[in-house]
């Protein structure tokens, strides 16, 4: 299972190959971005620039922007449906509700005989994996929509891309671990998962 028990690395992506196959979109999605469920139950499309993949969100509780950059490879996978303007739609082309994605995770790890693991257990999994790759404040910002470290420090301009560059470091990293299974970059699990 994928939580804050000691596991190692090689464990941890081993239960992430084996929940891959069948894994719904939506957890896909998930375990590539870290986002918190809610967020991405609530996805549209009109708040996705397709052309540079900058998903603009605003924070409801401080009424400021928050934009993150999807990976161009997560982008390549997720379908656009003609039922609604939502990206993860029922169906019937209802949003999704974080319970039915909760449920639906919890089924698919049930029926691969694995531990429950849950989507806060995967967020943590993907903040740690992204702290390894860049470090603890920038994992928080993308993850955790932590506020800018200060621009004493660092720009604001440095941040965004710092934080578009860790995405893609991750990206990268998420197909190594999913192409372990043997298949390859042009015939990936993702893009056959719709």
């Amino acid at each position: 299972m994928i939580t804050e028990r000691t596991l190692s690395r090689d464990l941890m992506d081993a239960e992430i190959l084996a929940m891959w196959p069948d894994l719904p979109l939506v957890h896909r999605f998930l375990l590539a971005t870290g986002q918190p469920l809610k967020d991405i139950v609530e996805m549209d499309w009109s708040d996705i620039d397709e052309e540079t993949g900058v998903w603009t969100r605003t924070k409801k509780q401080s009424s400021t922007a928050w934009d993150l950059t999807i990976p161009e490879w997560v982008l390549t996978w997720i379908p656009k449906s003609t039922l609604g303007s939502g990206v993860f739609l029922d169906p019937d082309g209802k949003l999704l509700t974080p319970n039915t994605v909760s449920i639906q995770l919890d089924q698919h790890v049930s029926s691969i005989g694995m531990e429950a693991v849950t989507a806060e257990d995967i967020r943590n999994y993907v903040r740690e994996q992204m702290t390894e790759l860049g470090n603890n404040e920038l994992a928080a910002q993308v993850v955790d929509q932590a506020e800018a470290i200060p621009t004493s420090r660092v720009s604001l301009e440095d941040q965004v891309v710092a934080q578009a560059t860790l995405m893609e470091r991750w990206s990268y990293r998420l197909q190594e671990i999913v192409l372990e299974g043997g298949t390859t970059l042009g015939d990936t699990p993702l893009s056959n998962s719709h």
